[in-house]
C-alpha cells in the first residue's frame, strides 16, 4: 500500500471580479432608496434585472433603475452568471519525480515529487469573457508519522490566482498552478530487499 507524507492533493477554483449568491445594496436612480437584493439573471437586451430580495422574494425591474454603480454591479453580475453556465474546467493532477531513493536494508523506495495541476477552461458560451480571475486552493494533508496504523496528520491550503485578459467563445485557456512537494514511501518487493526472497 502506498503510504504518503504529503497526501490527499486535491484543488478547487473560483472565477471572480465578484461574489454571487451574495446580497448587494442597491440604490435607486434618484438616490432616494435602497435595498438588499442578490443578481439571479439579466438579459442584456432589454436590460431586465432579476432580482431576489432579503425576503426571498423575486423581482423583475429594469437596471436603469438603479445607480450607475448598481448597473455595474448588475453587468459584472451577468458576466459571472453567464460564465458559470458556459465555462467548463477540467482538472489534471500532474506529478514530476524530483528523486528516488531505494532502502533494500529497510525494505522502502521514497520518492519525492513535485505535484500540481493542469487546468483547462472552455468557453462555450457565445460571449467574450474579459478579465476573469481565476483563484485556487490546492488542499494537502501531511501525515506526521505514515508508519502508525492511524497516522495523524494536519491538512494545509496553498492560495494562488491566476489572471487571464479574454476568453473567446469556442476556445480555452491552461493555467497551471503552484506546485506543492510531496514524499511517497512505499514498500519494496521482498526479491529486492536485503534477505528477501
Amino acid at each position: 500500500m502506498k503510504r504518503l507524507l504529503i497526501s490527499q492533493i486535491f484543488a478547487a477554483i473560483l472565477f471572480s471580479p465578484l461574489c454571487l449568491a451574495e446580497m448587494h445594496e442597491f440604490k435607486s436612480a434618484d438616490g432616494k432608496k435602497t435595498m438588499w437584493a442578490e443578481v439571479m439573471g439579466y438579459d442584456a437586451e432589454t436590460k431586465q434585472v432579476n432580482l431576489k430580495l432579503a425576503n426571498k422574494k423575486r423581482i423583475t425591474s429594469p437596471a436603469t433603475a438603479f445607480s450607475k454603480e448598481g448597473q455595474e454591479y448588475i453587468e459584472k453580475a451577468a458576466v459571472l452568471l453567464e460564465a458559470g453556465r458556459n465555462l467548463r474546467v477540467e482538472f489534471e493532477d500532474v506529478e514530476n519525480l524530483v528523486s528516488e531513493k531505494r532502502n533494500p536494508t529497510n525494505g522502502y523506495q521514497t520518492l519525492k515529487q513535485s505535484n500540481g495541476f493542469e487546468v483547462k477552461v472552455r468557453n462555450n458560451g457565445k460571449s467574450v469573457f474579459n478579465g476573469l480571475k481565476a483563484e485556487y486552493q490546492i488542499f494537502t494533508s501531511v501525515y506526521l508519522d505514515p508508519f502508525q496504523d492511524r497516522p495523524a496528520k494536519t491538512d494545509q491550503i496553498k492560495y494562488g490566482t491566476a489572471l487571464f485578459d479574454a476568453l473567446s467563445p469556442r476556445n480555452e485557456i491552461e493555467i497551471s498552478t503552484e506546485t506543492v512537494p510531496m514524499t511517497t514511501i512505499k514498500r519494496l518487493p521482498k526479491s529486492q530487499c536485503v534477505g528477501g526472497t
